[in-house]
């Protein structure tokens, strides 16, 4: 009795091969042009979903403590990073904070201003703007740190 062929690693198409399938036979049927804005509309929703799954400390480089609750972890889906930027906004106890701002590269320390004509900060006590290593900005809002419980906000930016 023969035995059935085993197909070969070179017999079974890669995904490269079935995109470009795919993107020939949509160009014979439907045109160049729907094909190409098909294939760019594509791209971008793939890189858009690929970034929305950043772990938020990869987005921002820096290390979260063991304290870090992360309540929500935003990434504009532009296509390329032209324009854009991530929001990550978190709670760290308070004993964490110190090791946490000590691996920021912090260029500018501002507080809100006080008094009867300042506006309302909200949680935020002191905002630092530093240098990013992975995008042009980042910025730390950060709570009282008197409380137990302080409230950060992250935002990186890209230009």
């Amino acid at each position: 009795m023969p035995r059935a062929a085993t197909p070969r690693h070179h017999d079974t198409p890669t995904y490269g091969a079935v995109a470009l399938r795919v993107i020939g036979l949509t160009a014979v049927f439907f045109g160049w042009f729907v094909t190409a804005v098909f294939v760019v509309w594509g791209w971008s929703t793939f890189q858009a979903r690929a970034r929305q799954s950043d772990a938020p400390q990869a987005t921002h480089g820096l290390v979260f403590p063991a304290s870090a609750t992360i309540h929500s972890h935003d990434v504009d889906p532009d296509v390329v990073r032209l324009d854009g930027g991530a929001t990550t906004r978190l709670d760290l106890a308070a004993a964490d904070l110190p090791a946490f701002l000590a691996q920021l590269n912090i260029q500018q320390a501002v507080t809100p201003p006080t008094g009867p004509q300042a506006f309302d900060p909200g949680w935020m006590r002191v905002r630092y703007e530093c240098t990013s290593t992975t995008g042009d900005a980042l910025v730390v809002d950060v709570g009282d740190p008197n409380q137990p419980i302080v409230p950060v906000r992250l935002y990186t930016d890209w230009n």
